[in-house]
């Protein structure tokens, strides 16, 4: 029973240390019907007839592929590094990533899959990569490289670079992902929760559940951006 203990106590302090705190941020917008709309001045009859429906059509325009698509192409969602930092600790990087991908935007326009690169740089800087598409077949694997590293597949040719927020002299173990914006757009539409605040409410909120505070607001002001240029 004291081993039992010892064990269970031992896993809750492993996932305490390890389980990052989820933070929900939220998002408004307030529409302003167009007083032009003869049901709009109808009151009562205006929302039986359909002026209701007007913020429906926003909420629709708000979640839409078009809007998502910007946001993921302006703030490069598509693409993502997350670096192995002690035994059990790993930490995602959104903007100062110490290796960044690049290739033609032509790639990204087009890509219907998502990649994953298994990056492992030792001490001197020599480094191997892995690439698995998701499929989860080897697309490459190269081993004794320099940066860049350029990477031939058959989804199209990458670049692994160094950023200057890279640690020269030390190793380096890193997941990198990219995928298209489509597929990006998509995920990010799974992780939105976009609605109508109430029921006679002219406010759509958005939502996002999340572990990095200032990504989500990133992302959520870009989503009010976006949708304000399509409107």
């Amino acid at each position: 029973f004291a081993i039992s203990t010892f064990v269970c106590l031992s896993l809750a302090f492993i996932y305490a240390t390890v389980k990052k705190p989820v933070y929900l941020v939220k998002s408004n917008i307030l529409i302003a019907q167009d007083d032009s709309n003869i049901m709009s001045g109808m009151g009562g009859f205006g929302q039986l007839f359909g002026t209701s429906g007007y913020v429906d059509d926003e909420v629709f325009v708000v979640s839409s592929h078009t809007v998502l698509r910007d946001v993921v192409k302006d703030l490069k969602l598509n693409k993502s590094c997350v670096v192995k930092e002690g035994l059990l600790k790993s930490r995602e990087y959104f903007k100062k990533y110490p290796v960044d991908i690049v290739t033609d935007t032509d790639i990204a326009d087009t890509l219907s899959v998502s990649l994953k690169f298994n990056l492992k740089v030792d001490e001197d800087g020599v480094a191997s990569v892995e690439v698995k598409d998701s499929q989860k077949d080897v697309v490459a694997d190269l081993e004794n490289q320099k940066f860049p590293i350029t990477v031939e597949t058959k989804y199209g040719v990458f670049t692994i670079k160094k950023t200057a927020d890279y640690k020269e002299g030390e190793s380096l173990k890193a997941k990198l992902y990219f995928s298209g914006y489509d597929d990006a757009a998509e995920s990010l539409k799974e992780d939105l929760d976009i609605y109508i605040a109430s029921k006679k409410s002219n406010v759509i909120q958005i939502e996002m559940e999340t572990t990095d505070v200032d990504k989500a607001k990133l992302i959520l002001n870009d989503i009010v951006k976006y949708y304000n240029v399509r409107g």
